[in-house]
């Protein structure tokens, strides 16, 4: 089946062709009221779960005090731990007398 190509002129009469260059941004008011509830209802859900993280970040203690979380810091590895990691992987891959490998 070949393809028809549309040219300027039946692109002005037929409609269905989307020029990008001709789009119009639809705003709240454009959409049904059933369409616009439901955009309402899932930017609430939206924002509720935003909320939720954000508070997320805080702690209560039993006293009533605030406070936001600091969070962890990790110190970067060491040479030596970087040394270990990769002794223990090779050593679990050939056995952990390698006098062989040399």
């Amino acid at each position: 089946m070949k393809k028809k190509k549309h040219t300027m002129s039946e692109s002005a009469k037929d409609g269905s062709v989307v020029d990008a260059d001709n789009i119009i941004t639809v705003t709240l008011d454009d959409l049904s009221n059933d369409e616009r509830q439901e955009v309402e209802r899932r930017l609430e859900e939206e924002k509720m779960e935003d909320l939720r993280k954000i508070l997320a970040g805080y702690q209560k203690t039993q006293n009533g005090v605030v406070e936001k979380v600091i969070p962890e810091v990790r110190k970067p590895t060491c040479t030596e731990e970087i040394a270990h990691f990769g002794y223990v992987s090779v050593a679990s891959k050939y056995g952990a007398h390698m006098d062989h490998m040399s």
